[in-house]
């Protein structure tokens, strides 16, 4: 689900995109937490003039694999914030991984680290990104993808807003704990500006100013 409201200016660039619904942890411990319907709510913002992002058009690729419709690639030059705390840990905007495990051969997708399956500036229905952490000192790795592609028998490669986390640790040989997204959502819609929020106080002031003359007459 995407809600995109229209921006009040032109100058408007900053959208912010939502991530929100449930996780299990499949009755184990990630990142301090446990259940099998933890709230989360994560969001990105993306400056959308700092530069064109990378295009991914319907259907030329490979033989085998295509997106359904165009893909647009955002690079980290867009990401202005991120908001992603879960548990006891926050990814930073240093995590954002350019190299995500994806099983599919199209190399266009190794262009950008987030991908949206529409310009967020008209809306997108669908979003995906990586953020991956490596602590070598207490050997402690986990990642998350926000949003995933996932490629259907057919050959159509789809985004959805579905919500993938690992911690991993090593004693003695590999070991994980995985959480999914039970039910998710994602949404993107404009950062008002600051005329905007000014506009705003304005005509609620004029609202209250004309309910006192009402009274008071």
């Amino acid at each position: 689900m995407v809600i995109l409201s229209a921006a009040g200016s032109a100058q408007a660039a900053l959208y912010n995109l939502h991530f929100s619904g449930t996780l299990n942890t499949y009755g184990q411990t990630i990142h301090g937490v446990s259940g099998d319907a933890v709230p989360y709510q994560f969001e990105v913002t993306l400056d959308s003039s700092a530069a064109e992002p990378v295009k991914l058009a319907a259907g030329q690729h490979t033989p085998y694999i295509r997106t359904e419709t165009d893909w647009y690639g955002y690079s980290a030059a867009h990401v202005k914030s991120v908001n992603i705390l879960f548990g006891d840990k926050r990814y930073l905007m240093s995590e954002l991984d350019y190299n995500p495990r994806r099983n599919v051969s199209i190399s266009q997708l190794w262009n950008a680290p987030i991908w949206l399956d529409g310009r967020v500036e008209q809306g997108a229905r669908n979003g995906a990104m990586q953020f991956t952490t490596w602590n070598w000192d207490n050997y402690d790795f986990s990642w998350i993808n926000l949003g995933r592609e996932t490629l259907d028998q057919d050959g159509v490669l789809r985004l959805n807003s579905h919500v993938h986390m690992r911690q991993f640790w090593s004693v003695g040989e590999w070991m994980y704990n995985p959480a999914d997204s039970v039910n998710s959502q994602f949404s993107s819609a404009p950062v008002p500006e600051t005329e905007q929020y000014l506009m705003m106080a304005g005509g609620i002031a004029l609202l209250g100013w004309r309910l006192r003359r009402r009274k008071t007459a």
